[in-house]
Protein backbone atom coordinates (compact mmCIF):
# COMPACT_ATOMS: atom_id res chain seq x y z
CA UNK A 1 0.00 0.00 0.00
CA UNK A 2 2.72 2.37 0.76
CA UNK A 3 4.54 1.50 -2.50
CA UNK A 4 1.42 2.91 -4.24
CA UNK A 5 1.23 5.98 -2.83
CA UNK A 6 5.24 6.54 -3.02
CA UNK A 7 5.53 6.52 -6.96
CA UNK A 8 3.17 9.95 -7.25
CA UNK A 9 5.11 11.83 -4.96
CA UNK A 10 8.10 10.99 -7.16
CA UNK A 11 6.15 11.60 -9.94
CA UNK A 12 4.87 14.76 -8.21
CA UNK A 13 8.01 15.92 -7.35
CA UNK A 14 9.79 15.43 -10.79
CA UNK A 15 6.47 17.61 -13.06
CA UNK A 16 7.55 20.46 -10.28
CA UNK A 17 11.12 20.28 -10.75
CA UNK A 18 10.58 20.18 -14.52
CA UNK A 19 7.74 23.35 -14.63
CA UNK A 20 10.25 25.14 -12.12
CA UNK A 21 13.03 24.83 -15.19
CA UNK A 22 10.43 25.16 -17.80
CA UNK A 23 10.34 22.10 -19.11
CA UNK A 24 7.45 20.43 -18.33
CA UNK A 25 4.40 20.48 -20.75
CA UNK A 26 6.52 22.82 -23.49
CA UNK A 27 5.23 22.72 -26.81
CA UNK A 28 7.43 21.13 -29.41
CA UNK A 29 5.25 22.98 -31.80
CA UNK A 30 6.66 26.89 -30.71
CA UNK A 31 10.32 25.04 -30.77
CA UNK A 32 12.36 26.06 -33.79
CA UNK A 33 13.10 24.01 -36.17
CA UNK A 34 15.82 23.47 -38.65
CA UNK A 35 15.42 24.63 -42.26
CA UNK A 36 17.34 22.91 -44.85
CA UNK A 37 18.51 24.79 -47.87
CA UNK A 38 20.21 23.68 -50.69
CA UNK A 39 23.42 24.94 -51.20
CA UNK A 40 23.05 25.47 -54.42
CA UNK A 41 19.64 27.08 -55.09
CA UNK A 42 18.91 28.25 -51.77
CA UNK A 43 15.37 26.58 -51.94
CA UNK A 44 14.32 24.66 -48.85
CA UNK A 45 14.72 20.76 -48.94
CA UNK A 46 11.26 19.60 -48.21
CA UNK A 47 11.44 15.95 -48.44
CA UNK A 48 14.82 13.07 -47.57
CA UNK A 49 14.55 11.26 -50.69
CA UNK A 50 15.36 14.92 -52.20
CA UNK A 51 18.63 15.06 -50.09
CA UNK A 52 21.60 14.55 -51.47
CA UNK A 53 24.89 15.55 -48.92
CA UNK A 54 28.17 15.85 -50.58
CA UNK A 55 31.75 16.72 -49.87
CA UNK A 56 33.82 17.52 -47.21
CA UNK A 57 31.81 20.15 -45.70
CA UNK A 58 28.73 18.48 -45.99
CA UNK A 59 26.64 20.71 -48.23
CA UNK A 60 23.17 19.99 -48.48
CA UNK A 61 21.56 20.00 -51.74
CA UNK A 62 18.84 18.85 -54.01
CA UNK A 63 19.15 15.56 -56.22
CA UNK A 64 18.70 17.76 -58.85
CA UNK A 65 21.17 20.58 -57.99
CA UNK A 66 24.02 18.32 -57.15
CA UNK A 67 25.41 18.01 -61.16
CA UNK A 68 24.93 21.41 -61.08
CA UNK A 69 27.21 21.44 -58.06
CA UNK A 70 29.71 19.49 -59.15
CA UNK A 71 30.24 21.17 -62.65
CA UNK A 72 31.72 24.58 -60.49
CA UNK A 73 34.62 22.42 -59.40
CA UNK A 74 37.62 21.31 -61.43
CA UNK A 75 38.04 17.81 -62.08
CA UNK A 76 40.41 17.38 -59.07
CA UNK A 77 38.39 19.21 -56.62
CA UNK A 78 34.86 17.20 -57.33
CA UNK A 79 32.44 17.27 -54.22
CA UNK A 80 32.90 13.34 -54.91
CA UNK A 81 29.27 10.49 -54.09
CA UNK A 82 26.68 11.51 -51.96
CA UNK A 83 27.35 10.61 -48.14
CA UNK A 84 23.91 9.74 -47.37
CA UNK A 85 23.50 7.33 -49.76
CA UNK A 86 24.38 3.87 -48.68
CA UNK A 87 25.51 2.79 -52.05
CA UNK A 88 28.38 5.20 -52.07
CA UNK A 89 29.61 3.27 -48.96
CA UNK A 90 28.76 -0.07 -50.97
CA UNK A 91 30.66 1.50 -53.67
CA UNK A 92 33.89 2.51 -51.88
CA UNK A 93 34.07 -0.67 -49.88
CA UNK A 94 33.60 -2.32 -53.74
CA UNK A 95 36.13 -0.56 -54.99
CA UNK A 96 38.68 -0.44 -52.29
CA UNK A 97 38.39 -4.62 -51.72
CA UNK A 98 38.96 -4.45 -55.98
CA UNK A 99 42.07 -2.75 -55.70
CA UNK A 100 43.38 -5.25 -52.79
CA UNK A 101 42.51 -7.70 -55.13
CA UNK A 102 44.66 -6.33 -57.76
CA UNK A 103 47.87 -5.42 -55.34
CA UNK A 104 47.59 -9.00 -53.74
CA UNK A 105 46.96 -10.92 -57.42
CA UNK A 106 49.60 -9.02 -59.63
CA UNK A 107 51.84 -6.91 -57.43
CA UNK A 108 52.61 -8.08 -54.01
CA UNK A 109 50.96 -11.39 -52.46
CA UNK A 110 50.03 -11.26 -48.89
CA UNK A 111 50.92 -14.09 -46.87
CA UNK A 112 48.25 -15.73 -44.45
CA UNK A 113 49.26 -13.76 -41.72
CA UNK A 114 48.43 -10.50 -43.13
CA UNK A 115 44.81 -11.55 -44.07
CA UNK A 116 44.41 -11.95 -40.48
CA UNK A 117 44.71 -8.16 -39.95
CA UNK A 118 42.47 -7.43 -43.20
CA UNK A 119 39.34 -6.47 -40.87
CA UNK A 120 41.43 -3.78 -39.15
CA UNK A 121 42.68 -1.97 -42.70
CA UNK A 122 38.66 -1.78 -43.80
CA UNK A 123 38.01 -0.61 -40.76
CA UNK A 124 40.01 2.34 -40.57
CA UNK A 125 39.80 3.22 -43.95
CA UNK A 126 35.97 3.17 -43.14
CA UNK A 127 36.08 5.35 -40.05
CA UNK A 128 35.84 8.50 -42.15
CA UNK A 129 32.93 7.83 -43.92
CA UNK A 130 31.11 6.19 -41.03
CA UNK A 131 31.68 9.33 -39.05
CA UNK A 132 30.52 11.65 -42.37
CA UNK A 133 27.79 9.58 -42.45
CA UNK A 134 26.30 10.16 -38.43
CA UNK A 135 27.58 13.75 -38.76
CA UNK A 136 25.30 13.50 -41.82
CA UNK A 137 22.31 12.17 -40.48
CA UNK A 138 22.27 14.51 -37.41
CA UNK A 139 23.19 17.89 -38.60
CA UNK A 140 20.89 17.77 -41.58
CA UNK A 141 18.53 14.14 -42.14
CA UNK A 142 16.80 14.29 -39.20
CA UNK A 143 15.65 17.80 -39.92
CA UNK A 144 14.53 16.93 -43.19
CA UNK A 145 10.80 14.77 -43.39
CA UNK A 146 10.01 12.18 -45.47
CA UNK A 147 7.25 13.30 -48.48
CA UNK A 148 3.63 11.51 -47.11
CA UNK A 149 3.69 9.90 -49.97
CA UNK A 150 6.45 8.43 -49.94
CA UNK A 151 5.44 7.27 -46.24
CA UNK A 152 5.12 3.45 -44.99
CA UNK A 153 1.99 2.47 -43.76
CA UNK A 154 1.57 1.12 -40.30
CA UNK A 155 0.14 -2.26 -41.46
Amino acid sequence: MEQASAVPLIDDSLTIALAMMGLHNRDKSKMPQKVVRCQQCGEVISDRRNLVVVGRGLHPLHYQCAAAYAGQFPWYRKPGWPINRWWSFLLFNSLLLALIGVIHGLILPLSTSQWDNFWKIMMVMNVGLLAARLTSYFSLERHVPYSSRYRRSSK
